[in-house]
């Protein structure tokens, strides 16, 4: 996978989510700073601006956010460990769930999950969003899946 380039990003920050960050599109610095910190890693953009995104819908200052995100992926995936951590605390079930995810070999019945978890449908709908952004949700015969985001 290539990386992307200042006007592949720029393009990306047009279409992504609902326009919330369409305006930094054409600030030069703005598109450049993503760029030094992502390498233009299509992945590491894609969760970057799913965190930007949501910044901008706090009403958060996003230059902000961006400034303080580690330049490379090794170093934002520590963060975000970090963060995780803060959230999840011992919470035996949730990091139960992303061991299971990274050995998945594809989406996993909720079923199944909450077997191999202990977690139970109510877990599942009380989840914060800085542990759901990295799972994808899907539905098969009627009942909700699970897989990474990426696979």
């Amino acid at each position: 996978m290539h990386a992307l380039s200042v006007d592949e990003l720029r393009e990306w920050l047009r279409k992504w989510g609902e326009g919330e960050l369409a305006k930094f599109a054409d600030d030069d610095a703005f598109v450049q700073t993503l760029r030094e910190k992502t390498d233009g890693l299509p992945l590491f953009v894609r969760y970057l601006l799913d965190e930007l995104r949501e910044a901008a819908i706090q009403g958060r200052d996003v230059r902000r956010v961006l400034g303080r995100t580690p330049k490379g992926f090794e170093g934002y995936i520590r963060e975000q460990v970090r963060q995780l951590a803060q959230v999840v605390r011992n919470e035996e079930g949730v990091r139960k769930l992303f061991a299971l995810m990274t050995v998945a070999k594809g989406a996993m019945r909720q079923r199944e999950v909450e077997e191999l978890t202990g977690l139970s449908a109510w877990d599942f709908e009380g989840l914060p969003v800085s542990v759901m952004r990295w799972f994808s949700v899907g539905e098969e015969d009627g009942e909700r899946t699970f897989a990474f985001t990426h696979p």
